[in-house]
């Protein structure tokens, strides 16, 4: 088989795993996420036809899920996570294998048909890589070794990937971009990905309402915090702790919900619902209908346009 698929994981220890995550969620529902992150990357790569190399963070299990007869299974080594990816790929090329591509356990947008395209990609381009909506990457794929791309560097600061495709550039190769995709690391991360997942997630509150702030630069399209999402953030904690709810539920801003043309922009979860348009006279029927008495506003909820799958985004 030439095709190698490299999978970079975390040892679920709670903890350790998700730590930005952790400090909004707390431990144990961090790593009870990320629990579902590690099954949800297995379930993808089980999927791929390729030969599967698991590179754990700590100590090698050969009881968990990644399959023995199915994953090959490694220590990761080195000092920093450029160096650990490019030990990852010198030890798959050497061993033969004619293209490579490597993927974390933090996205849950993953899919095997994105993993199938990188490789295709590959059949044409030197590198292949998958853009992170943070300005990481989720995926790297190569065909040899380019050990420059691994150079000491901040992996976990928001240029990341333009600096590996500026590394590309200046080495003359050929590259392929994937679709941007949304890792989950921090709280705000989580409106993003579990409207398009089946992501189920035990919060520390009984409902947590995200409202959009974003704003971008004078020029681009419109943005909820232009108009009153700080205001819509006060009132809904006003509201919560007025009714005494604040201890159970709870209310926060968020970045960019991608539902920019709807707005201002309100998710209300577990339920995973989204309102659009909401104004200030809409906060207090929304924490009385819909998080007191647990009947949505129906007028209030966004309806978004089918997607390829056939689903909508309201969960």
């Amino acid at each position: 088989m030439k095709n190698a698929l490299l999978i970079f994981i975390k040892n679920p220890v709670k903890g350790k795993v998700k730590t930005r995550l952790a400090q909004s969620i707390g431990d144990d529902r961090a790593l009870e996420i990320y629990q579902q992150l590690l099954k949800h990357t297995h379930q993808v790569a089980s999927k791929v036809d390729a030969a599967r190399f698991v590179f754990y963070s700590d100590e090698i299990d050969h009881l968990d899920y990644w399959e023995n007869e199915k994953f090959s299974k490694y220590l990761q080594h080195g000092n920093d996570l450029g160096e650990k990816m490019r030990n990852a790929f010198n030890l798959v090329f050497q061993s033969g294998f004619q293209s490579a591509v490597i993927v974390g356990s933090d996205c849950l947008e993953i899919n095997e048909k994105i993993i199938h395209d990188a490789f295709n990609s590959l059949m044409n381009n030197d590198v292949c890589i998958g853009p992170a909506k943070d300005g990481g990457y989720y995926l790297l794929g190569m065909k040899k070794l380019h050990a420059e791309l691994f150079s000491p560097r901040t992996w976990s600061q928001p240029n990341v990937f333009n600096e590996a495709t500026k590394n590309i550039t200046d080495l003359n190769l050929t590259y392929f971009v994937l679709p941007e995709l949304n890792d989950i690391d921090t709280m705000d991360d989580l409106p993003l990905s579990t409207h398009n997942s089946q992501l189920s997630i035990s919060l520390r509150y009984k409902k947590h309402v995200f409202i959009c702030t974003n704003q971008r630069e004078k020029g681009n399209k419109h943005c909820c915090g232009e108009t009153s999402g700080m205001e819509l953030v006060q009132l809904f904690k006003k509201s919560l702790k007025d009714n005494g709810l604040n201890k159970i539920m709870r209310a926060q801003r968020t970045g960019c919900l991608d539902a920019c043309d709807y707005g201002p922009s309100v998710v209300v979860y577990p339920e995973g619902i989204f309102y659009g348009g909401v104004k200030p006279e809409d906060v207090e029927q929304i924490v009385q209908d819909h998080l007191i008495n647990n009947k949505p506003v129906e007028r209030l909820i966004t309806k978004f346009e089918k997607g390829e799958n056939g689903n909508d985004r309201t969960i």
